[in-house]
């Protein structure tokens, strides 16, 4: 289809002058864009392309002022000789001028059509003109907004098509292909339609620069079908920005290179908001406790990717937030590259600034809800660059479609690297060597994985190179619990004899029931004989070691250079008691023992199943050290968590995999840490912390370890089982067996052993759980397995249900469900149940059931046959506003 733009002075009745013209002689309009800017209307239409010459000539016979699809309309500034000029650097640049035309004149300014061989180049050009009328963003809202301006570029993938305006560099239009609609274009209550765009704010000139606000000039726009650049510079800045859009497969890049005008322009800190539509009634998802929600359109929310050392309800460990419409089965979802190096991020709505509210009032497009994907921690040193970018995925109407492709594009950051973790799956625990003699106690609980700890002297050295016994790091830290001098604490373990040692410790409660042994000692022969032991009881066990903290005392003697330092340049501590934060990048020293202490450890100790990596966290900014990233108070600096890059690939992927040990970590700060970790454990206690470190196992083994009493076992052995995840032995039956406890563990556990090898289903909105339950569904081996709990029913209730339970699931291979099987705490296999299948829904009671059941179908063939199309019923709450409530139709 070919384009004809018309532009003449805005009066009522143009469009349908052009619809009269045309469709009198038999022509049909194939698509039409209207717009009134600056008293000019503007209507964009395309035709079949056989009848493009006919109606081009038909609307200028009938006094429509009509241009061919080659021409583009430009503003002038009314002054003597601009035409002349413009004509002669067409000349001079080689540059086919076929036609010019004088199409509006006013007192300022003029609209002139330019018709030239080679568009872009003149586009250039004219950009570059001090007489190219450069309106201002602001000037660009002084009527009603448009819908997709005439003359926009367009890229697409096979999902979605992007528009964007070559005059504003504003992304003005998203059109959802399958579904046919623009979600520019999704319009409720005078809401004028929506534009893409950014905002800057510059911490060292402590301003915003705001595309859609301040004035800028644009130049350099290219397109070559497959990608859109373009540069601009706001009056005012000390820099410019490159921006460049391109798909790559279903995903949108929006990268942003932004550079200094000159050297003479001081270091400075930016954030970089990517600004993006939110449409009311939609539903939006976060990877966090408070996860799923129907945007209003006005309540602010803020999620928060990559915060120490707190876990709150909107942190997130995955950086990707989804808005979707169940309805139309279109969504989206807006990320951060999952292995960029992104210091600091946050997805926000924040409807202080806008304070946006609905209402039968004139809305201006820059007052609209936009959710904006916030770059921070970066900005420009020297005369490097600053380069930033965020994802914008298109996909079917549910958050998990979206999760399932960057779970598809990633694949390595969410899936185990070494299979030797799956040997050692089950009940958890972290002790001391001494464990090995806990025998019946790991037999009873089946304690399979266990930390290795309290083995060491110091934080930051696991080996003791050269010694054949050394202080356990227990004693070390009880000890200092009455000294409080790190340094007077080594004094004094050098100056006294065991005997005065431990009359010290026999007066001092324990510490750290994590790792309190009683001894004073170790010796690698002690620990090799209780490695052994553990081993040939079938435990895997995993050496702790920790990147992060380094005992002061050894490491400002024998690391000094790989030391964090605050913004004042004292030293940083680490957070943990006698050590300061290590930086363990490879680039300085103290990275360069961790590789040879792992490897040594290796070759000292090869029964160890591999490694426990401990504390991916503690403080995120280093300051004596710079990344070529991260700017901080307009300073360059480092942030901690890309220190693990290169350290993790050499130790995880490189010396255990050739080695065949698999390795765990707790408390990853962000997924990318955890790229080379085969598995994580989840440390936390309730929802907060589960659902922020859930979504690093999406298909890794989880060992869940609540850190302390204030639930239930029996809640928590539940949980254990909705994540999929086997749970830690509880801390309370230490040095016991306790009968209660032993039976809770043995009614559990079969239903935990039944998740090993899961991964998280991507199939959109695929089940429902009984009213007041939880559920997660996962795949395993080309079978569905469902687990289903409730919080509030604790195990002694007395229960009658008024009907039986029942679950539905609406899944993707239903129609290949050949049996459904149903297991309750207690039991040890699956029952067959009975099940209803409609063509779309599953429907399976659960009869017996309490508080906890896991569910498995059982796919058999593949048919190839697809379910209905029927869906879920909204969960959205609404007052049914009538259709008068909408200026356009809603989601259309």
């Amino acid at each position: 289809m070919k384009q004809i733009t018309v532009v003449c002075k805005d009066r009522a009745g143009l469009v349908a002058d052009i619809a009269s013209a045309l469709g009198a002689n038999g022509i049909n309009i194939e698509t039409l864009d209207a717009e009134s800017e600056n008293k000019h209307g503007i209507v964009a239409l395309s035709v079949s392309g056989e009848r493009y010459d006919e109606a081009l000539k038909l609307l200028r016979d009938a006094d429509i002022p009509a241009f061919s699809e080659d021409a583009m309309i430009v503003g002038l500034k009314n002054r003597p000789g601009a035409l002349a000029e413009l004509a002669t650097k067409f000349k001079h640049a080689g540059i086919n001028l076929r036609s010019l035309r004088i199409v509006h004149r006013e007192t300022e300014s003029s609209l002139v059509s330019i018709s030239v061989g080679d568009r872009d180049s003149a586009l250039k050009i004219i950009s570059e003109l001090d007489e190219f009328l450069d309106l201002a963003p602001a000037a660009r809202f002084s009527g009603d907004y448009f819908s997709t301006p005439a003359g926009s570029v367009f890229i697409e993938s096979g999902k979605a098509k992007i528009g964007v305006d070559p005059k504003t560099g504003w992304i003005v239009s998203c059109i959802f292909k399958d579904q046919n609609f623009d979600l520019f274009r999704q319009l409720r209550q005078d809401i004028p339609g929506y534009i893409a765009a950014l905002r800057i704010y510059d911490e060292r000139e402590r301003r915003f620069f705001d595309e859609m606000k301040d004035d800028f000039s644009l130049s350099d726009f290219k397109s070559d079908g497959k990608s859109i650049s373009f540069i601009k510079h706001f009056s005012g800045a000390a820099w410019k920005i490159h921006t460049q859009l391109r798909f790559e497969g279903d995903f949108l890049e929006w990268n942003v290179n932004i550079l200094k005008t000159s050297e003479s322009v001081s270091d400075r800190s930016l954030r970089i908001h990517f600004a993006w539509p939110l449409i009311a009634g939609w539903d939006f998802w976060a990877p966090a406790h408070d996860s799923e929600f129907t945007f209003d359109g006005m309540s602010s929310f803020e999620y928060m990717y990559i915060q120490t050392p707190c876990v709150g309800n909107r942190e997130i460990i995955l950086p990707m937030v989804s808005h979707f419409n169940r309805k139309l089965d279109a969504g989206f979802s807006v990320l951060e590259p999952i292995d960029a190096k992104v210091p600091a991020a946050k997805f926000q709505f924040s409807n202080a600034e806008k304070c946006f509210n609905w209402g039968a009032m004139k809305k201006d497009p820059r007052s609209l809800p936009m959710l904006e994907t916030v770059n921070y921690y970066v900005g420009l040193v020297g005369d490097s660059p600053l380069n930033t970018s965020i994802r914008i995925l298109f996909h079917e109407g549910d958050w998990r479609s979206g999760l399932g492709k960057v779970f598809e594009k990633w694949n390595d950051h969410f899936v185990p690297h070494c299979e030797n973790i799956n040997e050692f799956n089950g009940v958890f625990d972290c002790a001391s060597p001494e464990a090995a003699n806990d025998v019946e106690r790991f037999k009873g609980y089946k304690v399979k994985t266990l930390e290795v700890h309290g083995h060491f002297e110091n934080y930051g050295d696991y080996f003791q190179a050269g010694k054949d016994e050394w202080f356990t790091i227990a004693a070390k830290e009880s000890i200092y619990r009455k000294i409080s001098d790190p340094w007077k604490l080594d004094e004094f373990l050098n100056t006294h004899g065991d005997n005065e040692i431990q009359a010290v410790l026999d007066g001092l409660t324990p510490d750290d029931p994590n790792i309190a042994s009683g001894r004073l000692r170790y010796s690698r022969r002690d620990i090799k004989e209780k490695l052994g032991k553990l081993k040939s009881m079938g435990v895997g066990a995993y050496w702790y070691i920790n990147y992060s903290d380094g005992y002061k005392p050894v490491v400002e003697i024998r690391w000094p250079d790989s030391i964090c330092k605050r913004e004042d340049g004292s030293l940083l501590p680490s957070g943990w008691k006698m050590c300061h934060n290590m930086n363990p990048d490879p680039k300085w020293s103290f990275g360069r023992f961790q590789i040879e202490s792992v490897k040594s450890i290796i070759s000292e100790y090869p029964t160890i199943a591999g490694f426990f990596l401990d504390c991916f966290r503690h403080m995120d900014i280093d300051f004596a050290h710079s990344d070529g990233i991260t700017v901080v108070n307009n300073k360059p600096a480092y942030s901690i968590n890309f220190s693990y890059d290169e350290i993790g690939k050499i130790i995880s992927a490189e010396l255990m995999r050739e080695n065949n040990k698999a390795s765990f970590a707790n408390k990853p700060l962000s997924i990318r840490t955890m790229r080379w970790v085969d598995g994580v454990l989840l440390e936390g206690d309730g929802e907060v912390s589960e659902e922020k470190y859930f979504w690093a196992c999406l298909a890794k083994p989880l060992f869940f370890m609540w850190t302390s009493g204030k639930k239930s076992l029996d809640e928590n052995l539940r949980r254990a089982v909705l994540h999929g995840a086997f749970p830690r032995f509880t801390r309370e039956d230490r040095g016991k067996i306790s009968s209660e406890s032993l039976a809770l563990y043995r009614k559990y556990l079969p239903l935990c052993e039944q998740f090993k090898g899961r991964v998280f289903c991507f199939d959109p909105d695929p089940l429902r759980p009984p009213h007041g339950a939880r559920a997660k569904l996962y795949t395993l081996n080309g079978d569905y397995i469902a687990a289903i709990i409730s919080d509030s029913i604790s195990e002694n209730m007395d229960l009658h249900w008024k009907k039986t339970p029942c679950v539905t699931f609406r899944v993707s291979r239903a129609c290949d469900v050949a049996k459904v099987g149903l297991m309750l705490p207690g039991n040890t296999e699956f029952t067959e149940v009975p099940f209803k299948f409609d063509g779309t829904f599953i429907r399976v009671p659960m009869e017996g059931y309490s508080n906890c059941a896991v569910i498995k179908l059982f796919v058999e063939g593949d048919s190839g046959r697809k379910i209905g199309k029927a869906s879920f019923p909204a969960v959205m709450e609404t007052c049914m506003d009538p259709e008068s409530a909408f200026s356009g139709k809603l989601d259309e």
